[in-house]
């Protein structure tokens, strides 16, 4: 198996362990933030292209498309939680593993915002 794909599974496989519950869908969070989701000390970035955050995204989340956050590193802060998220959660589970790497701590919304509209959670 490939180590770079191999990091990014274990990463999915260790934030798929805790669980939130909204009616019958099961969207995995690290435990920590499920209280917190929509407080302000939690960095909610929505990897999307600009046009989809438009048409609607996760309540103060902020827009970083996925081709952009590299070089967008400098943005994120290090002392808080950093929620991703992305349509369907692979590319997210991706940036997940990336962040984590570089010190920062980094959690992916599995199942994305398909997951997220799916369980009829508040969108902007």
């Amino acid at each position: 198996m490939d180590t770079e794909l191999g990091i990014h599974l274990y990463q999915q496989v260790d934030v798929a362990r805790h669980d939130l519950q909204f009616d019958d869908l099961s969207l995995s969070l690290p435990r920590h933030l499920k209280e917190d989701l929509l407080e302000p000390h939690v960095l909610i970035v929505d990897l999307r292209k600009p046009e989809d955050y438009n048409a609607g995204h996760i309540p103060g989340a902020h827009n970083i498309p996925f081709m952009d956050i590299l070089a967008k590193l400098d943005t994120l802060p290090k002392d808080k939680p950093i929620l991703v998220y992305c349509y369907m959660g692979q590319t997210g589970a991706h940036v997940t593993a990336d962040l984590r790497s570089l010190g920062y701590d980094a959690h992916n919304l599995s199942g994305g915002f398909g997951a997220w509209v799916d369980a009829k959670l508040p969108v902007e």
